[in-house]
C-alpha cells in the first residue's frame, strides 16, 4: 500500500502505518499502468518506432564587437580541477591534461607566447 498514512509518535498492533484495501488496490492499479507504460516504451525503443532527431546550431553567436581583451588590464586567471565532494585537487596526469596559450596582438598580427 503506497498511501499507508504514517501513525504520530505510535503504532497500532506493531505496524507504523495504517493500510486500507482502497489504498492497495489503487496502489496496485498505479504500479499496473507505470509498468504498462515502461514495457510500451521498450518496445517503441526497440523496434525504433517513429525515431526523431533534433539538431541546433548556432554559428556566429557572437559578433566582433563582443571580442574583450584583457590586454592593458591587471587580468589573472586561475583555475583547478578538483573532487567535487572532497575538494581534493587532481592533479593525476592520466585524466588531467593542462593546456594554457597567450596570444599577443602586435601590429594587427597575433603571435603565440
Amino acid at each position: 500500500d503506497m498511501f499507508g498514512a504514517p501513525l504520530p509518535t505510535f503504532n497500532v498492533r506493531g505496524e507504523e502505518s495504517v493500510r486500507t484495501y482502497t489504498g492497495g488496490f489503487v496502489s496496485i492499479i498505479i504500479i499496473y499502468v507505470a509498468f504498462l507504460f515502461a514495457s510500451l516504451k521498450l518496445q517503441h525503443l526497440i523496434s525504433k518506432h517513429n525515431p526523431s532527431v533534433n539538431i541546433f546550431k548556432e554559428e556566429d553567436a557572437f559578433d566582433a564587437d563582443d571580442v574583450w581583451s584583457g590586454d592593458g588590464q591587471d587580468f589573472f586567471m586561475a583555475f583547478a580541477v578538483a573532487d567535487f565532494v572532497t575538494g581534493e585537487l587532481k592533479n593525476d596526469p592520466r585524466f588531467v591534461k593542462y593546456n594554457a596559450e597567450y596570444i599577443h596582438r602586435v601590429d594587427g598580427n597575433n603571435t603565440l607566447s
